[in-house]
């Protein structure tokens, strides 16, 4: 509901504003942070820039562009560079317990994942055990900030549906680890497919989906980094709310939803 979002709102930023002043940042440098939340929250309309880009968290003014060439990122072709030591690692994954993908998307077959590292940092020390692997992502730019970092394990026969990602504050990096006869990967109005040892490099708040009508399991890692348009303030603020409910004040963030149920009253007055 609006009220809940609106406290949500009111919480968060008010915390990237006390953080910004104690670093000397003036609000100014945060204007596109602000939009972003509004909009995150439920409080604001987003001018959507294209009609298959529909994250639920838009930043405005971020060039949107469905599929990068991989090429423009040194830190990708570092990846590819590294393909032998990350299959090496990748391969005692499959000794390791894997998880169903967290989000609803696949309409049939199965999606496991290994995750490494979220916004919260390595998960449960994981990435520290890939040593390779970690030290080849280090060099990507929000690693482990700016969204995820996992193994991707699809079995043939899966359908991943048509979907945005979250923010488009994000790019996204596949590291294809196995040959993907018969898989495809759609995104806005462009297909594409995996080459092992070989990475796509795509904004995931556009609309995509995968198709694996092969016969063997595809496996990818998934590496998130900032876009490349974020400047070092907003990748900071970025980095703020994204850690903000791991803070004294985070269970604001966990618990807003069910503090305005009907008959509780209103949400307080967020600030501009």
């Amino acid at each position: 509901m609006r009220e809940s979002g609106a406290l949500r709102y009111h919480v968060v930023w008010g915390s990237v504003l006390a953080a910004a002043r104690a670093r000397g940042i003036g609000t100014e440098h945060l204007r596109r942070v602000r939009a972003y939340l509004r909009h995150r929250f439920g409080l604001d309309a987003a001018d959507w820039a294209h009609p298959s880009q529909r994250p639920r968290g838009y930043f405005p003014g971020l060039t949107g562009t469905p599929v990068h060439d991989p090429k423009a990122f040194p830190w990708v072709l570092e990846l590819e560079a590294a393909y032998a030591a990350v299959r090496e690692e990748f391969d005692a994954v499959r000794a390791e317990a894997l998880s169903a993908h967290p989000r609803n998307l696949v309409e049939r077959g199965r999606w496991n994942v290994f995750e490494l590292a979220n916004n919260d940092g390595p998960v449960r020390g994981h990435l520290h055990n890939w040593p390779e692997t970690r030290a080849v992502i280090s060099r990507f730019p929000g690693a482990g900030k700016a969204g995820l970092v996992y193994f991707s394990i699809m079995e043939p026969g899966t359908h991943v549906r048509a979907h945005c990602g979250p923010a488009n504050t994000r790019l996204r990096c596949h590291l294809a680890l196995s040959p993907a006869r018969g898989c495809r990967l759609r995104v806005d109005d462009q297909m594409l497919a995996w080459s092992p040892g070989r990475c796509l490099v795509f904004d995931d708040s556009f609309e995509h989906e995968v198709w694996h009508r092969g016969s063997l399991p595809r496996a990818v890692l998934i590496v998130d980094f900032w876009h490349p348009d974020l400047t070092e303030n907003e990748r900071w603020a970025l980095g703020v709310v994204a850690a903000f409910k791991h803070t004294e004040f985070g269970w604001l963030w966990r618990k807003a939803g069910r503090m305005l149920s009907p008959g509780r009253g209103s949400a307080a007055p967020a600030p501009s």
